[in-house]
C-alpha cells in the first residue's frame, strides 16, 4: 500500500408519521382469519383523516349532490388525495406543489435525508408480514414460511443483542474473521493471504462472490443472453462502486471521499481492538510503530484510493447504454484468459460456479460487459506497483465494510463508544456502508431494490428492527416474502383480472400513439408495433415460481431447496450463519441454478413484495409486482381515475422503456436486433435520427429550464443522463390517460366525483392521483446528490415537466396557454406522438 501515492485530501401513501394531526396513522396490513381457509387478508385500511385544505382552490364549486359518489372507499381514495394537495397553490404554475404541498409540509424527516410514499408503502408491507410471522407458530406454516419464520427469529435475537458490551462485538468480529481468513487471510492484520498466486486471487474472489454476493474489483450477474434469448449468459462487469462512480471522480465530492476514508479507520480500529490485533506497520509509510490511529488512517485512504483508480477505469453509466458495444463473448475460459495476460478471469468464473479448476466452459457462455475496463485493470495487475498481499487487503477491507452492519456490529468513531445494537438500528438509515446486493442490480439495466430506511416511519424501536429484518429477508429471499404476501391477499385474482385489463388498455394505446408519428417509416413501425404485441407481461407473482394452486406449495417448496437449512435452522448457530447461508442462497437460486437452463422471458427478476415495477430489455417484459398494487398507486376498490393515473402511469412508463433508447436495440424476443458496426436498433436510420431529435427536445427542455433549483447554488437535472426516465414518465403517462379514457368508453358513461374533491373532475383526480405518488419530502444535500448522480429526476420534475408536455393536462385544468403547465406547442416535447 506505501507503493501506492497518497491519498491526503482524498414509491399504500402515507402521509407523514409525527407532528400533524393530518398524518395518516398506519392501520394496514390486518390479518383476519377468513371462515376456515388458513389463508389470511393482508389489506389495507386508512383512518379517516379530516380535510385540511384552504376552501379556496381556484375551482368553481360544484354542488349535484347526484354526480358525487357516496362510496365510503372513494372517501377514502380522497382523503388521500387531499392530505397531500395545498389549494392555495395555482396548479397550472406548479402542479407539484399543488399536488403534494401539504406532505412535504407535514412531513418530518425524522433525522434522514428522505421520505417519499415509496417508503412508507414498502414499510407498511414490511409490518404486515412481520404481524404475519410473530403471530403464528412453526407448525402452523408451510414449509417456505418456516424457513422465513426462523430467519425472523434469528435476526430479531441478533437485534437485541448489546452493541455496547466488548465481548459481545469480539464475538461478532470473531465469526467474520473466522470466514475471512479461511476465504481470503488478511495480511494488514498478520493473516497471511491465502492466495499465493494472482490465479488463485481471482478463483478466491470468484468464491467469495458466490457465497457473499459482493464483488470490489469486477461483479457478475446471469441474465438473457443477448443474442439468444433462449439461453442464458454469464455477463462479468466493471465493479459496483460504494458510491457511484461520480463521487469519485469529480472534485466537489472530495469532502465524500475524505468522511469515507475516516469510516474506514473507524472500523479498522474497531476490528483490531475486538479481536486484539495490531496493524502491520509495514503497510504504513513514515508512521510511527506505535500510531495505531494514524497507520490506520494511511490504510484506509489507500483504500479509498485504490477504489478511485478502479472508478477511473470504469465507464459512467451514460457511456453504457450501447447494448453492442457491451457484448463481447467467449465460449472458452482459455481464450478469455488469454486477452488478459494477468487477470486470470476463467478462475474467477470457476469461482463464482463452483467449478472444477480443470473445468472446460460448455454449457454457457462468458460476456464482457465492459472490455476497456478490463484491459485498464490488466495494466493495473501488470504494474506490479500493488503487491498480492495489497489486493488481498483490499478485498478483506471490503469484505468488512459488507457485513459488519449487517450483522450488528456498531462501528463506533475513536472519541465515541458504542451504543446498544437496539439504539443502533436507530441509525439504520445512516449505516456508513451501503451493502453490495442493493448495489450490484440485476439483468441488462442493473436493476436495484431499494432499502428500506423505517426511522421515522417506525413508532417504536422493535418496529424498526422488525420491519428492517423482513427487509433483509426479501434482499436474499425475494420470492419467500412474496409468495406470503400474495397469499394472504384474498383480493389477489380480482386485482391480477382488472390490472390485466388496464395494462391491456394502455398497451393498446400506447400503439395508436405509435400511429400519429410522421418520422417513423412503415417497416420500423411494424416493428415497434410487434414488441409490444409479443411483450411478456409479469402481473403480480410470478406463476412459475408460486405454482397455480396456492394451497398446493409443491412448486415454491422445490424453488426454495437452497433455503431448507432453515427448516429447523441446521447448522446455524448464529445470525451470521443465518446471514451469509442466506446469501449463497440467493446466488445459487438466482444465478448459477439457472444458467445452464434455457432462457426464460418470464423471469419475475425480484419480489412480488416490492414497490417498483421494471421493464427487461432483454427479454423484453414488464413486470408489476403487487408491492407497488396498492394506495397511492392503486386499489380495487378505487375509481380508476385513480388507479390509471397512478399505478397506470407507472404500467406506462415501464412499457415506455421498450421505445428508449435502450429498448429500441432489442426486438420483440429480447435479442439485440439490426446491428450494424456501430449499434442496433428495430428502426432504420431515418426512423432513428427522428427518435434522436425526440429525445433531444427532452433533453434540451429538462437542461434549459433549470429543474428543480433555482436559487443559491443553482444545480439542474442533467438532460442528458437523465433522457431515458424522462421519456418513460411523458410518454407512460399519455398512453396511461389515453388508456383510462378508453376504459369510461367501453363503460359507457363517467364517474361520478369524489366527496371532499367535488370541484375536481374526474379527469382532474387522474393527473392529482399521478403528482401524489411522486410525494417526497428530501434534504437539499440529498437533492443535490440526486441532481449530480442520478438517471431519475427529481419528484417536482417528474410531475411539472412531464405535464408541460401533455396538453390534455392543461386542457383539463383549464390553464390559459403559455402558463408554465400548458405551453405553447413549440415549447413542448411530442414523445411518442405527432400532435
Amino acid at each position: 500500500m506505501s507503493k501506492l501515492i497518497g491519498y491526503s485530501t482524498v414509491v399504500l401513501v402515507l402521509a407523514a408519521l409525527g407532528v400533524a394531526i393530518a398524518s395518516l396513522v398506519f392501520n394496514i396490513l390486518v390479518f383476519n382469519k377468513i371462515n376456515e381457509d388458513p389463508v389470511v387478508e393482508i389489506s389495507s385500511t386508512l383512518t379517516s383523516i379530516p380535510s385540511t385544505a384552504a376552501p379556496d382552490d381556484g375551482c368553481p364549486d360544484y354542488t349535484n349532490p347526484a354526480d358525487v359518489s357516496d362510496d365510503p372507499k372513494w372517501k377514502e381514495a380522497a382523503d388521500r388525495l387531499i392530505a397531500n394537495v395545498d389549494r392555495s397553490v395555482d396548479p397550472c404554475q406548479e402542479f407539484y406543489d399543488f399536488s403534494c404541498g401539504k406532505y412535504i409540509q407535514n412531513t418530518d424527516l425524522a433525522g434522514q435525508t428522505r421520505k417519499s410514499t415509496f417508503d412508507e408503502t414498502q414499510y407498511v408491507i414490511n409490518l404486515g408480514l412481520a404481524d404475519y410471522f410473530d403471530s403464528k407458530a412453526l407448525k402452523d406454516l408451510t414449509d417456505v414460511e418456516k424457513y422465513q419464520k426462523n430467519f425472523l427469529t434469528m435476526c430479531y435475537a441478533d437485534a437485541q443483542t448489546d452493541g455496547s458490551d466488548k465481548d459481545v462485538r469480539k464475538t461478532k468480529w470473531t465469526d467474520l474473521s473466522k470466514d475471512l481468513n479461511a476465504d481470503l487471510g488478511f495480511p494488514l492484520f498478520g493473516k497471511p493471504a491465502v492466495p499465493k498466486t494472482t490465479d488463485d486471487l481471482f478463483g478466491a474472489m470468484g468464491s467469495m462472490e458466490r457465497k457473499y454476493t459482493g464483488g470490489p474489483l469486477m461483479t457478475s450477474y446471469v441474465t438473457a443472453d443477448y443474442k439468444n434469448s433462449l439461453k442464458h449468459a454469464l455477463y462479468i462487469n466493471q465493479p459496483a462502486l460504494h458510491f457511484t462512480r461520480d463521487y469519485f471522480v469529480k472534485p466537489q465530492y472530495i469532502d465524500k471521499l475524505q468522511g469515507y476514508a475516516i469510516d474506514i479507520r473507524h472500523l479498522l480500529l474497531s476490528y483490531a481492538d475486538s479481536m486484539g490485533v495490531t496493524i502491520d506497520h509495514t503497510f504504513c509509510a513514515g508512521v510511527d510503530a506505535l500510531d495505531h490511529k494514524a497507520c490506520a488512517q494511511q490504510v484506509a485512504e489507500w483504500a479509498v484510493q485504490m477504489e478511485t483508480s478502479l472508478a477511473m477505469s470504469s465507464w459512467p453509466g451514460t457511456e453504457l447504454r450501447n447494448y453492442k458495444q457491451q457484448y463481447t463473448a467467449f465460449d472458452d475460459l482459455d481464450n478469455l484468459d488469454s486477452h488478459f495476460n494477468k487477470l486470470n478471469l476463467g478462475s474467477y468464473v470457476k469461482g463464482l460456479n463452483a467449478m472444477a479448476k480443470d473445468a472446460k466452459l460448455t454449457e454457457f457462455k462468458v460476456v464482457l460487459s465492459e472490455p476497456n475496463y478490463f484491459s485498464a485493470l490488466n495494466g493495473q495487475f501488470d504494474s506490479g506497483h500493488i503487491t498480492l498481499n495489497d489486493y488481498t487487503n483490499y478485498l478483506a477491507i471490503h469484505f468488512l465494510m459488507d457485513n459488519a452492519g449487517e450483522y450488528g456490529i456498531d462501528i463506533p468513531s475513536a472519541d465515541a463508544p458504542a451504543v446498544h445494537a437496539r439504539d443502533s438500528r436507530r441509525k439504520n438509515g445512516e449505516k456508513k456502508f451501503e451493502k453490495y446486493i442493493t448495489r450490484r442490480g440485476h439483468g441488462a439495466r442493473k436493476i436495484t431494490r431499494r432499502p428500506l430506511n423505517s426511522k421515522g416511519l417506525a413508532l417504536t424501536v422493535e418496529d424498526e428492527i422488525r420491519t428492517g429484518c423482513v427487509d433483509t429477508m426479501i434482499d436474499y429471499m425475494p420470492f419467500g416474502p412474496g409468495y406470503t404476501y400474495v397469499r394472504n391477499r384474498a383480493d389477489r385474482d380480482d386485482v391480477r383480472k382488472d390490472v390485466t385489463t388496464m395494462i391491456k388498455n394502455i398497451i393498446s394505446e400506447f400503439g395508436g400513439m405509435l400511429d400519429t408519428l410522421d418520422w417513423i417509416d412503415k417497416d420500423s413501425l411494424a416493428k415497434a408495433h410487434k414488441k409490444s404485441e409479443n411483450l411478456i407481461q409479469n402481473y403480480l407473482w410470478p406463476d412459475s415460481v408460486f405454482g397455480l394452486d396456492f394451497n398446493d406449495f409443491t412448486t415454491i417448496n422445490a424453488y426454495h431447496i437452497n433455503y431448507a437449512s432453515f427448516l429447523d435452522n441446521a447448522g446455524l448457530t448464529t445470525y451470521w450463519d443465518a446471514l451469509k447461508t442466506m446469501k449463497a442462497a440467493l446466488m445459487k437460486t438466482e444465478q448459477w441454478d439457472i444458467v445452464t437452463k434455457p432462457g426464460d422471458r418470464t423471469n419475475f427478476l425480484q419480489s412480488p413484495a416490492t414497490v417498483n415495477a421494471w421493464y427487461q430489455p432483454e427479454r423484453n417484459s414488464i413486470t408489476i409486482p403487487f408491492g407497488i398494487v396498492n394506495p397511492p398507486f392503486y386499489s380495487l376498490v378505487y375509481p380508476q381515475n385513480y388507479n390509471y393515473g397512478g399505478l397506470g402511469g407507472v404500467c406506462g412508463h415501464e412499457l415506455t422503456h421498450g421505445y428508449d433508447d435502450e429498448g429500441t436495440q432489442f426486438n420483440e424476443i429480447g435479442e439485440l436486433a439490426g446491428c450494424d458496426f456501430t449499434h442496433c436498433s428495430i428502426l432504420d436510420d431515418d426512423s432513428r435520427f427522428g427518435f434522436v431529435d425526440m429525445a433531444q427536445c427532452v433533453v434540451q427542455q429538462f437542461n434549459s429550464q433549470c429543474c428543480p433549483l433555482k436559487k443559491g447554488n443553482v444545480r439542474c437535472v442533467n438532460g442528458e443522463t437523465t433522457q431515458g426516465e424522462n421519456i418513460a414518465d411523458i410518454g407512460g403517462q399519455q398512453a396511461a390517460y389515453r388508456a383510462y379514457h378508453k376504459y369510461i368508453s367501453d363503460k359507457g358513461s363517467a364517474e361520478k366525483r369524489l366527496p371532499g374533491l367535488e370541484s375536481f373532475t374526474p379527469d382532474q383526480i387522474f393527473w392529482i392521483t399521478y403528482g401524489g405518488t411522486w410525494c417526497m419530502k428530501l434534504t437539499d444535500e440529498r437533492l443535490a446528490r440526486q441532481l449530480m448522480t442520478d438517471v431519475h429526476s427529481p419528484s417536482s420534475c417528474r410531475v411539472d415537466q412531464v405535464m408541460q408536455d401533455i396538453p390534455q393536462f392543461g386542457q383539463d385544468f383549464l390553464c390559459k396557454r403559455g402558463t408554465p403547465m400548458y405551453p405553447v406547442d413549440d415549447d413542448r416535447c411530442k414523445v411518442w406522438v405527432g400532435f
